[in-house]
């Protein structure tokens, strides 16, 4: 079974629409732990949890200079649809700002250790 892709957005342009999706995909296999995800996976079922969310929101937020919400991450949990969200209208997302992967990665994985600390003490 063929699994769906993120299909080109017009008004951004396909390079940028890539980066988004390789982002969120980066983002949630660190959050989850997995290397196995799809663009169409349920991130919930996939084991994300709601403090997984809320960690997939702050690196959003921070590294894409975004205003996610967690309940968008609730009603779309898919890499697709959340993509589709950065990338529509009323978002303001700088695309420039995935230009340098390898230190995205590294700040990524830091604030995913600090949320996760952070929410085992609460």
């Amino acid at each position: 079974m063929a699994r769906a892709t993120l299909p080109d957005t017009p008004s951004i342009g396909h390079s940028a629409t890539r980066r988004i999706h390789d982002f969120l995909l980066a983002t949630w296999r660190e959050v989850l732990g997995t290397e196995s995800i799809h663009a169409e996976d349920n991130f919930f079922d996939l084991g994300g949890t709601s403090a997984d969310a809320l960690i997939v929101v702050a690196v959003l937020n921070d590294e894409l200079d975004t205003d996610v919400s967690g309940i968008d991450l609730f009603e779309r949990p898919t890499i697709n649809a959340m993509a589709h969200l950065l990338l529509g209208p009323g978002q303001d997302v700088e695309p420039s700002r995935l230009a340098d992967e390898s230190r995205q990665r590294g700040e990524r994985r830091r604030m995913i250790e600090v949320a996760r600390a952070q929410a085992e003490l609460q």
